[in-house]
Parts: structure tokens; C-alpha cells; sequence
């Protein structure tokens, strides 16, 4: 893939590469539209949503509430430059989580973050396995915040050309959080119903306490990482994604 930005070419490489750098660059410059000069404040889009109901119906002579995370029109340079800042910071469209992995991680609001992640087969770590094994993805999590949090954790799985495949959801998980705080989760599929492929993974985390009438707050989104292959079991080469438990009933026609 080919990222052209002012009619030069900025990236060249791998699809997942290039598109996971762009991702996180349009995400960083919605934060600082929404909410300039305060990179360490992420989720403003987030808070911009919220706001919206109370905005529809205030006059637009009147001023904004207070509420609502909005500031004057950018002047179109100082977001140019913001966004060739972004690009001049060494490393910041990906970052290194504390197992080694580089990822690609959104902007989200504080409260807990994936520290580790990884696929274990048989008691360990593996970047593969055969379809219908039974594998387990094994991590952690560290805590950015003080007091109760209530959190949902989703392992999102792809092929390769981008198409989701399946998602894994935890219950929810509520808990008292301090900073520097860590939480662990393990999750087994068992059996993996996945054809024979290569398959990369995105985790996040959401807030479980949001009313359903307003947006889920994202605590974390780390994308495009974790690849690992799942082998052939048969001897003939089997279109499809995953294999369907299914019930059969057989037996004579009368």
C-alpha cells in the first residue's frame, strides 16, 4: 500500500503497516480538532458525542455549554503542523508494549491499558497451532487510575485481508483499580473452530458502566498484532473461515 499525502508518497510497505499508521494519525488529529493542545487528554471525541444532545437544542447566537469539549475553528496550518508533528516524534504511531510487541495503539481515555498478550498451546507460547486444538490467549493489564472501574475486554480476530472473523467478549469485569495496578485474563477456545489461515488479532477495552443511551467509552484499542497461523488438520485443501458445530440426525427413509 501507498499512503500519498500532498502529492508525495510518506509510506510504502505492508498493507496491515501502512493503513495501522494512518489509523492512528486520523485519530490523534480528531483528538486535537476536537481538543487542541492537550495530547495527554485523549478521548475527546468521545466527550464531543456525549455533548451533543445538550448542544441540539441550544440557539446558535447563544453561547456553548460548558460542557461540551468544543473551541474555536483551527486555523488549517496549525493542524498541518500538528500532524507533521505527530510524524517528526519518532515512534509515535506505534508503540512497544512491556513484552516487546509493537503495536499500533488508538488514543483512549485513561483507566487501564494491555501491557501483555500472547497464544499458548500445550503449556507454551506458540505462533500457530492446528485447527480444532485448543489454545489460550494470556495476558495482562495495567491500571492508570484509582477507583472502581468496570470494564468488557474483546479479542477481535482477522484474516489477513481485513475481514473480522470473530470477536471475543469477557463478562464484565468489576474491580478497584490503582495505578500500577495489574489484572490478568486468559481466555480458551476450546476447540478453535478456525480454518487453516493466517489470523492477526485487535484487543480493547470498554467501559461497562456507560448508560446505553450514550457512546462506550474505550479505555484501549491495540490493532493489526499478535499474528499466528492455524494449520491444516485434513488432506484436501477446505474453502471457509471457521467450522460450525452443528447436530445431525441420520437414519433410513421409510
Amino acid at each position: 500500500v501507498i499512503w500519498i499525502d500532498g502529492g508525495k508518497v510518506y509510506r510504502d510497505g505492508p498493507a496491515r503497516d501502512v493503513v495501522g499508521e494512518y489509523e492512528v494519525q486520523m485519530q490523534k488529529l480528531t483528538e486535537h480538532l476536537v481538543h487542541p493542545g492537550n495530547s495527554k487528554n485523549p478521548g475527546a471525541s468521545y466527550r464531543l458525542a456525549t455533548a451533543k444532545p445538550a448542544m441540539a437544542n441550544v440557539p446558535s447566537s447563544d453561547p456553548l455549554p460548558e460542557t461540551a469539549p468544543l473551541t474555536a475553528p483551527q486555523d488549517p496550518y496549525s493542524i498541518r503542523d500538528f500532524e507533521l508533528q505527530i510524524r517528526e516524534d519518532n515512534g509515535s504511531l506505534r508503540e512497544t508494549l512491556a513484552d516487546g510487541r509493537s503495536v499500533f495503539r488508538w488514543p483512549s481515555e485513561e483507566g487501564i491499558k494491555l501491557s501483555k498478550i500472547g497464544i499458548f498451546a500445550n503449556g507454551r507460547a506458540v505462533e500457530g497451532f492446528l485447527a480444532g486444538d485448543s489454545p489460550v490467549f494470556e495476558g495482562e493489564l495495567e491500571c492508570e487510575i484509582a477507583g472502581r472501574l468496570a470494564c468488557y475486554y474483546h479479542i477481535a480476530i482477522f484474516r489477513l485481508d481485513g475481514l473480522r472473523v470473530t470477536r471475543l467478549t469477557s463478562p464484565i469485569d468489576v474491580f478497584e483499580a490503582q495505578p500500577g495496578g495489574k489484572r490478568s485474563f486468559r481466555v480458551i477456545l476450546d476447540p478453535c473452530r478456525l480454518l487453516d489461515g493466517d489470523y492477526y488479532i485487535n484487543f480493547s477495552i470498554m467501559d461497562g458502566d456507560q448508560p446505553k443511551d450514550l457512546p462506550t467509552r474505550r479505555f484501549d484499542l491495540v490493532a493489526r498484532f499478535c499474528d499466528f497461523k492455524v494449520g491444516r488438520i485434513l488432506s484436501y485443501t477446505e474453502d471457509g473461515i471457521f467450522s460450525h458445530d452443528s447436530d445431525w440426525t441420520i437414519g433410513d427413509l421409510r
